[in-house]
């Protein structure tokens, strides 16, 4: 005669709840964490908190099918600060603690990379732009000191006589007066214009062609 029972320490055990084990968890380590902040002087009150929050771990880490998981998605603690705690809780404080001091160790050693000062590249320029001071140019024809000498001995000369077309009289070209601007206007077409690039040329003198002064609108209280 064949018998059959269910023994009640047989029973199934309750399925672990994941959400509610790690909200648990995350409730025990803020108190920790306010603790070490509060009661610092209290070391009674943190190491009482600290146990109960590595049991809470224990169990997780017991009754978790992937406790890795399991931290990474319920909890807000890091990974690393609970493997450390579950280590050091079985007895391998030492070893654990040894490896944080090697791992320092690697990284003070690690040679520190110097980066190339920006200053060192060098940095395109449009054709015809003029060069900036201290830029070579492969022209030749952008060397500051030399524009600053051609633009002051052509300042000069507006102040010489110059000899006029047909007679062999002379006029002054006065500083300021319709002459002199446009003399310098010619003495830039000289200085840009055989720089520039066809296209771009025939923009310029569009744009002289096209020049027209600007009206400024009188504004009336």
């Amino acid at each position: 005669m064949s018998t059959s029972s269910t023994p009640h320490d047989s029973a199934k055990q309750p399925a672990f709840d994941a959400v509610a084990a790690g909200a648990e968890i995350d409730r025990e380590y803020e108190r920790w964490q306010q603790a070490r902040k509060v009661a610092k002087r209290n070391i009674e009150v943190q190491r009482s908190i600290k146990r109960n929050f590595i049991k809470l771990l224990q169990q997780a880490h017991h009754n978790a099918p992937n406790f890795k998981e399991f931290v990474e998605k319920h909890t807000h603690v890091a990974r690393s600060t609970a493997y450390r705690l579950l280590g050091i809780e079985e007895g391998r404080g030492d070893e654990i603690r040894q490896q944080e001091r090697d791992r320092q160790d690697q990284h003070r050693s690690k040679p520190v990379s110097v980066t190339k000062p920006v200053t060192d590249t060098p940095i395109a320029r449009a054709p015809g732009l003029k060069a900036w001071h201290g830029e070579p140019d492969s022209t030749g024809n952008d060397d500051p000191e030399k524009s600053a000498a051609d633009r002051k001995a052509a300042n000069a000369a507006l102040d010489k006589p110059a000899a006029s077309s047909g007679s062999g009289d002379t006029t002054q070209v006065k500083r300021g007066s319709q002459e002199h601007w446009l003399s310098e206007f010619r003495i830039a077409c000289e200085q840009y214009l055989p720089k520039m690039e066809e296209a771009t040329r025939a923009k310029a003198k569009e744009y002289v062609m096209t020049w027209q002064p600007k009206r400024h609108l009188k504004v009336v209280a």
